[in-house]
């Protein structure tokens, strides 16, 4: 399973759902009581905020999680 998989899959887990997208790139997410935009690059890249061009990375928080890496291997 890609990346790009398990990222989408961890967001849905959490109750996100997906929302159309005007970007070729990313795929749109939101939470339905955070209210928060979760966008999902190709390679699986997690960004939050309103615009992909407003966003921040969210990939230092999540890709341990996926990958099996504790946070003070990470760091």
């Amino acid at each position: 399973m890609a990346l790009r998989d398990k990222v989408i899959e961890r967001l849905k887990a959490k109750g996100c759902r997906e929302l159309p997208s005007n970007s070729r790139k990313y795929r749109k997410f939101t939470h339905p009581v955070q209210g928060n935009y979760y966008w999902v690059g190709k390679a699986g890249a997690l960004r939050s905020g309103k615009t992909i061009g407003d966003s921040v990375s969210l990939g230092r928080y999540i890709y341990p999680e996926i990958k099996g890496v504790s946070n003070a291997e990470n760091s």
